[in-house]
């Protein structure tokens, strides 16, 4: 089930903030379908929060995927993996 947060958020170092209505860090693809269909909009994700422009601070909900994370698959002979959407490099 997907956590549903305090409702501030701000950038690692506070610079950016934003007051939305929802926070929300959905654990698999359908919650996260869920609440593209459902969060009040605009509808932001948030990455790590290093940005120091506010492409993530919003008024209508502000989505976390570090639950979505880890590797799919890896290929040794290409040099390539696939990790889902929440995977930090």
């Amino acid at each position: 089930m997907s956590t549903i947060t305090a409702r501030n958020w701000s950038n690692w170092s506070g610079f950016v903030r934003a007051e939305p209505k929802l926070v929300a860090t959905p654990t698999d693809a359908g919650e996260l379908a869920d609440l593209v269909r459902t969060a009040p909009g605009p509808l932001r994700v948030a990455g790590a929060g290093h940005s120091f422009t506010p492409l993530v601070a919003s008024q209508g909900s502000i989505v976390s995927l570090e639950k979505i994370e880890g590797l799919v698959s890896h290929d040794v002979q290409s040099h390539r993996a696939r990790v889902r959407a929440g995977t930090r490099l």
